[in-house]
């Protein structure tokens, strides 16, 4: 009686605390068509965005990260895969930001590979288009990476537009699948909002750009997406031996692009994984006990 009772008061504390669910067509139209971002000499951060077309994503992304994102000096670099819709003609009504467009359209994987080393910071911030952050996301990161130099890596807390947990980090199995950890959870629960250890990390994360150089970025073995994020927190733990954490006080919608062809993505995923698996086994074997 007292579960049934709890689980009913659930969405009236999220509501309370996140409002309405996010829905991107209503909240896209209450964005300006033009808006700029400030300009910083020496950037900390560059948030790292890849785009291809699905403008009102890359909008609605970027004019939170100017909403709430406050007291760090950072940039703003985007790498098109050229774009065909209105992205392409971006600069024209956002000012402040790195466009950079490239020859061809070769995936996420390739696009984030060319457009990292264009970075100015510090620190990387690597970012899908279709994240939209929450208020004070960015200061935890740093924080987190700051004070702790065994980590390597860090991200938050990625939420469905609903308000329930998407992951808060990822767990891989001695097969290679991965599993997420707190997938619909209340992201008011008590053991999501606790600082943890994972696997890996997905949709947004932080870490040095020395770290990306040292690993040498993705692996493009994995081109053009899927399972790369995995890798590069494998060879970030394993080869540099740092650690990847989950920063609870970080948040993020992670919105989905629908996919326009399932089919296509599960035959990638699969094949990935098991480059993956090859490229990983000898830890994966050991790890048989986690």
């Amino acid at each position: 009686m007292i579960a049934k009772f709890q689980k009913k008061l659930i969405p009236f504390f999220l509501r309370y605390k996140y409002g309405k669910p996010y829905n991107l067509k209503k909240k896209y139209k209450k964005i300006p068509m033009d808006f700029s971002f400030p300009v910083n000499k020496n950037p900390l951060v560059s948030i790292v965005i890849t785009t291809y077309n699905k403008y009102e994503y890359t909008i609605s992304c970027l004019w939170s990260i100017l909403q709430n994102t406050n007291g760090i000096n950072y940039e703003i670099l985007i790498g098109d895969n050229r774009s065909e819709d209105e992205t392409k003609n971006i600069t024209n009504h956002i000012k402040g930001i790195n466009f950079i467009v490239h020859d061809e359209n070769e995936g996420y994987l390739r696009n984030a590979n060319k457009t990292v080393p264009y970075a100015r910071g510090k620190y990387i911030l690597l970012m899908n288009n279709d994240v939209v952050v929450l208020k004070n996301w960015l200061q935890p990161l740093l924080d987190m990476i700051q004070n702790d130099e065994k980590i390597g890596l860090c991200a938050g807390k990625s939420l469905y537009p609903n308000h329930l947990v998407f992951d808060v980090g990822w767990k891989v199995l001695p097969n290679a699948i991965t599993v997420p950890l707190g997938r619909k959870k209340s992201p008011l629960n008590s053991d999501i909002n606790k600082s943890l250890e994972v696997d890996y990390l997905s949709c947004y994360s932080l870490f040095k750009k020395d770290t990306w150089d040292k690993i040498g970025g993705y692996d493009e073995q994995f081109a053009p997406c899927f399972y790369e994020d995995v890798d590069l927190c494998f060879k970030i733990r394993y080869n540099l031996g740092l650690k990847i954490m989950y920063q609870p006080k970080s948040e993020v919608y992670h919105l989905h692009k629908d996919p326009s062809n399932m089919e296509y993505i599960l035959k990638m995923i699969a094949a990935n994984k098991e480059k993956f698996y090859k490229k990983w086994k000898k830890v994966l074997a050991q790890r048989e006990d986690k």
